[in-house]
């Protein structure tokens, strides 16, 4: 996507009028005038202003990511390998977003997924691929299991690592023997909100990070505090805040790990 594109639909989304948009870049000690940013958007040869220019704009337009419009910029004038090469990896997503989804997406789900990723701006797509994110998080911590896919190219190879949730290894005997301890657990991503008492959910606490455990829960009606109940008597009952734990999800099936 060009940079005049970019450009023109962060003005678009933002609702505001170029002078407004100048106004706040000077208010940000960036000063530009309302006919430089209608120059700007009708550039035909698509050159770009300053990084401090493009950042004050992109912020301006309450973009999300303030650095956007620099990260197209530098992509108008990159080498066409390097235009390639994000264009394969963005033909990736989908296929490998099916395969984490497995069959919970429709055709329809599927076509509207391909349109959204086909007309995410690169700099945009670039930002949420390096973000961090709660299950980048969750695959730091405590892992799951993983299967790879490559993309080849004339001039290069991509090969993307898939985290997907083939079953987070339990660390306790608690829900012995229905769920013993090595055992893995596959889950269905729920908020709390989603969860009910009795529901079987894994998670884990933030003073044994690194650790999953798998209870029955009773949720507190102000949902602030939750009871963590085995079904091994050798364990005990806790109830723990809702912000002193992670629900990964709801337990839907145990595999044992192969040794």
């Amino acid at each position: 996507m060009a940079y005049t594109e970019m450009l023109n639909i962060l003005i678009h989304d933002s609702g505001l009028t170029v002078k407004q948009i100048a106004e706040k870049c000077g208010e940000n000690g960036v000063n530009i005038t309302s006919a430089y940013i209608s120059k700007l958007r009708n550039d035909t040869k698509n050159t770009a202003p300053s990084d401090n220019v493009s950042r004050a704009i992109a912020k301006a337009c309450g973009a999300k990511y303030e650095e956007c419009l620099i990260v197209e910029a530098y992509l108008d004038k990159s080498p066409k390998i390097i235009n390639d090469f994000f264009n394969q990896y963005k033909k990736m997503v989908v296929p490998i977003t099916m395969g984490v989804l497995e069959n919970k997406i429709t055709t329809q789900q599927q076509k509207e997924l391909e349109k959204a990723v086909e007309n995410l701006p690169m700099s945009q797509f670039i930002f949420e691929l390096v973000k961090e994110n709660m299950a980048t998080k969750i695959t730091k911590e405590y892992g799951t299991g993983h299967i790879k896919a490559v993309q080849k190219g004339e001039d290069f190879n991509i090969t993307q690592e898939i985290k997907q949730n083939l079953g987070l290894s339990i660390s306790d005997d608690g829900m012995s023997p229905q769920i013993r301890k090595g055992d893995l657990v596959q889950i269905e991503y729920k908020p709390i909100d989603e969860l009910k008492t009795g529901d079987v959910v894994c998670i884990g606490k933030t003073k044994n990070k690194g650790k999953v455990f798998a209870r029955k829960i009773v949720i507190s009606d102000n949902k602030k505090a939750i009871t963590l109940m085995p079904i091994n008597n050798e364990y005990t009952c806790e109830t723990v805040n809702i912000n002193d734990i992670i629900i990964f999800g709801k337990a839907l099936r145990v595999t044992t790990e192969i040794k």
